[in-house]
């Protein structure tokens, strides 16, 4: 068996302290982040009620927009038939109404 060298283990040594140092910072800036996060709390009330005025608003004029377009074409389907026909018959009449004469 190999007999530790001087130099491996102030290298784990090093390495133990590097470990220690860099799990130290992280919960620190996690704590940081949680400290932050936790004090703006307030902001997000007030950003959720503005996001949801300003959804409503659009989805109202998106709504009303789909919606008359719907109405357009329904009424269009609803009355273009029959009054096409009506007319259609009426202006027939009329043209065959002076022939042969």
């Amino acid at each position: 068996m190999r007999e530790p060298r001087d130099g491996d283990a102030t290298s784990r040594r090093l390495r133990g302290v590097w470990v220690v140092g860099l799990v130290a910072l992280v919960l620190v800036i996690g704590a940081g982040g949680y400290v932050m996060g936790a004090a703006s709390g307030e902001d997000l009330g007030a950003a959720r009620s503005a996001g949801q005025r300003a959804g409503l608003a659009a989805g109202t004029r998106s709504g009303a927009r789909a919606g008359a377009a719907r109405g357009m074409r329904t009424g269009r389907r609803a009355a273009y038939r029959p009054s096409y026909r009506a007319a259609y018959r009426r202006a027939y009449r009329r043209a065959l109404n002076g022939a042969g004469s």
